[in-house]
């Protein structure tokens, strides 16, 4: 029987609450593209044992948005959270999930 095994590296940081005001000013030149006062947002640095970085989530469009900056205020990293059924894909991906279940492994 085949067997498949996931690895994935675990991801370990500290996520500390913050200000705004201790965002890089180059972060938040940034930011200030896609946010503005008016609206909430969480303020993080974040250290994963070797370095650190800010994070500042909010909303965007009707969605969580997630921009993570160097401590420089280069942008590294921007996420999205989208909903399954917001996925134009979402049926093709159900249908594969799906067959590989129910598909038995052969040798």
């Amino acid at each position: 029987m085949n067997s498949y095994i996931l690895a994935q590296e675990q991801k370990r940081e500290v996520e500390t609450s913050i200000k705004k005001a201790e965002i890089p000013a180059a972060a938040l030149n940034i930011l200030n593209e896609f946010w503005n006062d008016e609206k909430k947002a969480d303020f993080y640095r974040e250290f994963d044992g070797k370095s650190v970085s800010y994070e500042v989530k909010f909303i965007h469009n009707h969605h969580l948005l997630s921009m993570e900056f160097s401590k420089e205020g280069l942008l590294q990293d921007i996420e999205q959270l989208t909903e399954f059924d917001e996925i134009p894909e979402k049926q093709e991906i159900l249908s594969n999930h799906i067959y590989m279940i129910s598909t038995p492994n052969s040798k």
